[in-house]
């Protein structure tokens, strides 16, 4: 599958092609053609070069990890995704509540004075830093344990530190877009009056969730993988 294809696929990339509208751009154009074009011809011949690497190193015989170990990976996954609904509440910050100020203020000193959007990129911006703070280490445990299965699975464990260290970069640079398309949102949003405004925090709601979910996939996709084989 295509790259273009895995995005629109995300919940992430749907919300943010439809808060686009014809004849406007985005830091650079299309989003599903900007997020697709992610290796150039050097990166792809080091990929390349990756996965050869892989393929040679000799691994030891497949074993099965104990069933509390993986039960821990899965609660650890389903705790991130817990505090991260706990932490993360964009209603909170609607500009018309003066505890919602106070709150940001306490959080983030100096983003309640900002005015209009910026203090809510600033904001978005700080939840981007926490969701990758939570989301590497697992990401780097679930691998760990899995490489601990020998044969195939530690095969997998090193083809995903290849790919995260392939893309982490253009990940990351793919994403800083977002606050932009955010920003967009809000825009629209306040030129339709100040009930349109309110379903702007909702629809914040919908795509921190949304990210959150896009950065979790490859943790989720690799114990997806160990669970179809050891239901």
């Amino acid at each position: 599958m295509s790259a273009s294809a895995t995005l629109g696929r995300s919940r992430l990339f749907r919300l943010l092609s439809h808060w686009s509208s014809p004849g406007t751009q985005v830091a650079g154009g299309d989003i599903a053609q900007q997020w697709a074009a992610w290796l150039d011809p050097l990166q792809a011949v080091r990929l390349r070069s990756g996965l050869d690497a892989i393929d040679a190193t000799p691994v030891p015989p497949a074993s099965v990890l104990p069933a509390p170990t993986l039960q821990a990976l899965f609660a650890e996954t389903r705790r991130v995704q817990a505090a991260w609904a706990v932490a993360v509440d964009p209603v909170a910050l609607q500009p018309e509540s003066e505890a919602a100020l106070a709150a940001v203020e306490a959080l983030w000193p100096g983003h309640a004075a900002l005015s209009g959007f910026e203090r809510y990129r600033r904001v978005h911006l700080e939840w981007q830093r926490q969701m990758a703070a939570m989301v590497t280490p697992l990401r780097q445990q679930v691998r760990r344990t899995l490489a601990r299965a020998g044969g195939r699975w530690q095969h997998l464990a090193l083809l995903d530190a290849l790919l995260e260290s392939q893309f982490e970069s253009q990940e990351a640079r793919a994403l800083g877009q977002v606050p932009a398309w955010l920003e967009r949102r809000y825009e629209q949003a306040g030129a339709q009056g100040d009930a349109s405004l309110k379903l702007f925090f909702a629809d914040w709601q919908a795509l921190v969730d949304a990210e959150l979910e896009l950065r979790l996939q490859p943790v989720l996709g690799l114990l997806d993988s160990w669970e179809q084989e050891h239901p």
